[in-house]
């Protein structure tokens, strides 16, 4: 064992036997690490600003999204608290800064879980820790204002309370029935925190319960699981009732809990549907682990991405990657020495210890794996945030039956490698490509409205949730989000003075259910302004032929009102005062 591996050993070593000073040094500077690798480029997220917005302005019982009622509370009340404390810090830093704490947190679980639970060795449980800890997926939300990180933090703080409550040693020495009872509880807050997390929290996790003898293990298992189901029982009760306006039925409890339900397109299940699936869900796993943002920066991989994820926008992964230059050209140098490091790390561990195998903590793993990843395959395959759930059972495995296999052939080298070279691909690959806001898609289209707009003036923008988002928060003006099919619509009404006979209404998380028409008059009594993107006046011909008879209504808005911000690359953006539309 060389010099480095002996330190990393003795450094989880410490962790594992739960030397304060020692944990809270790793503590602080992961923390920092995270938080000082922050992405300025969101454009890969799909709700940050969202959640963002919605923890600066919504009131604590706002529960628009059920799967994550208890993340969005607590977001709120870190704001509302740190507002009262006259901390001059946005949201989205406090969200990030938290995301950190919980990125470090569960590192630090990561190496007590296999150490303690698993018995591995300290280099491995450290080699795993850093290979987790710099994987694409978890660096990148690892200071992001997002969900999943806190909720793998819940998820591996559950599995190793329970693992350590079931250990028979130990069953003699504490009241492991009230305990597990407690563990179970704080399990129903992980569903309430983040509703997926019941896939390996109620699914996978009591399979743990194997261990015991046939009747102990029910009675425990009983335990765990009623005050868990209590728990999210209750607590969507609540939220029901502090949030949901009409009186309380099963259908409409189904109705509140479903109310982004509607966001996932699910294919009819067929033998070409699993195959479409299983390659999807590959390339999204495989860029948390490994990133591949700079693959965008290619012309002939960006075709044949768009061809298999047809439903998912690429657009500011592709703008963002073409800003690279000839950075693009490193990470393939850095991808071909990663497989023929992980090749030899295969070689050395095989065969495979198939004793692990048959270990009741290795078992709930692989369930929580194949579990989450069939629930995640079916939905969203192509999500590449929802596959970084996958990421902390996986590294587990791999510590289980890789790792571990290469410290017992005195290979730690080839870990050591695997390790350097990933983070290194991850940052020059990943997170330097997502350093500059400058080169985020949104920023740059809505660069005039964010720099511009004013508190009268009022957005409107087609089908594109995002930019509706990121508008809404960067900027100060008014945003309304509408289908593109009723854009020609208004484009008449706009320019014949017929708004007050249209019915079209806004639609979207937080944004649905307004009237555009009342948002047009409204900013026209304040001096306001309408302001169009490009992509406004692009709706598809056959679907406005469908909606209006004047087919020309689009151009001639277009002509009728100024561009202020031309681009050719996202597009121009144009203006016209409210009251034009009103007095014309």
């Amino acid at each position: 064992m060389n010099m480095h591996s002996h330190t990393l050993s003795v450094l989880v070593r410490k962790v594992a036997e739960g030397r304060r000073f020692t944990t809270s040094v790793l503590f602080v500077g992961i923390v920092a690490f995270y938080y000082f690798t922050t992405a300025g480029n969101l454009s890969e997220t799909d709700d940050v600003y969202a959640f963002a917005y919605r923890a600066e302005n919504f009131p604590i019982t706002h529960i628009s999204d059920p799967r994550l009622m208890l993340y969005h509370m607590l977001m709120r009340g870190l704001y509302v608290v740190g507002s009262a404390f006259s901390l001059d810090i946005s949201a989205l830093a406090l969200m990030r800064f938290f995301s950190a704490m919980c990125a470090a947190t569960a590192l630090i679980l990561v190496i007590r879980i296999l150490t303690l639970n698993f018995k591995l060795s300290n280099f491995t449980a450290g080699m795993a820790a850093i290979v987790l800890g710099s994987s694409y997926g978890f660096w990148r939300y690892a200071s992001e204002a997002e969900v999943y990180i806190p909720a793998i933090l819940l998820c591996l703080l559950i599995y190793h309370l329970l693992a350590q409550y079931l250990d028979s040693q130990k069953l003699e020495k504490c009241s492991t029935g009230f305990k597990i009872s407690l563990v179970g509880s704080v399990a129903g807050l992980g569903v309430l925190f983040y509703q997926p997390a019941v896939i390996p929290l109620f699914f996978a996790f009591p399979v743990l319960f194997i261990t015991k003898e046939y009747k102990e293990g029910l009675v425990l298992l009983a335990q765990y699981l009623i005050p868990g189901s209590l728990v999210v029982g209750i607590g969507y009760l609540a939220g029901y009732f502090l949030y949901w306006q009409a009186t309380f039925s099963l259908h409409s409890f189904i109705a509140f809990l479903s109310q982004r339900s509607d966001e996932f397109m699910i294919p009819t299940l067929s033998v070409k549907t699993v195959f479409v699936s299983l390659i999807r869900s590959a390339f999204s796993l495989s860029h948390d682990l490994v990133s591949a943002n700079w693959i965008f920066g290619f012309d002939v991989v960006v075709q044949l991405i768009n061809r298999a994820f047809s439903n998912n926008v690429i657009a500011e992964e592709v703008f963002l990657a073409q800003r690279a230059g000839w950075i693009v050209y490193f990470p393939i140098v850095s991808l071909i020495l990663l497989l023929v490091v992980a090749s030899r790390i295969v070689i050395v561990s095989w065969p495979l210890s198939l004793k692990r195998v048959l270990d009741t903590q290795t078992v709930t793993i692989i369930v929580w794996l194949l579990l989450y990843g069939a629930v995640v395959g079916r939905l969203n395959p192509a999500g590449i945030e929802a596959w970084i759930m996958a990421l902390p059972p996986l590294m587990i495995l791999l510590a289980v039956f890789l790792f571990e296999a290469c410290v017992v052939k005195q290979k730690q080298s080839a870990l050591m490698v695997f390790a350097g070279l990933l983070l290194v691909h991850n940052f020059v690959g990943g997170m330097f490509l997502v350093k500059n806001p400058e080169h985020e898609y949104d920023r740059v289209k809505g660069a005039w409205v964010i720099s511009q707009a004013t508190v009268n003036d009022l957005v409107i923008v087609t089908d594109n949730a995002g930019l509706a988002e990121a508008m809404r928060y960067l900027s100060k003006s008014q945003i309304a989000l509408i289908s593109s099919r009723t854009a020609p619509v208004l484009a008449d009404a706009l320019l014949n003075k017929r708004l007050p006979i249209i019915s079209i209404s806004t639609f979207g998380r937080d944004f649905g259910g307004q009237s555009i028409t009342a948002l047009i008059e409204q900013a026209a009594k304040k001096s306001g302004r309408i302001i169009l993107f490009e992509e406004f006046y692009q709706t598809n011909n056959k679907v406005a032929m469908n909606l209006s008879k004047d087919q020309d209504s689009l151009t001639r808005l277009q002509r009728a009102m100024k561009r202020v911000h031309a681009s050719s690359e996202v597009g121009s953006t144009y203006v016209m005062p409210a009251n034009e539309f009103a007095n014309r």
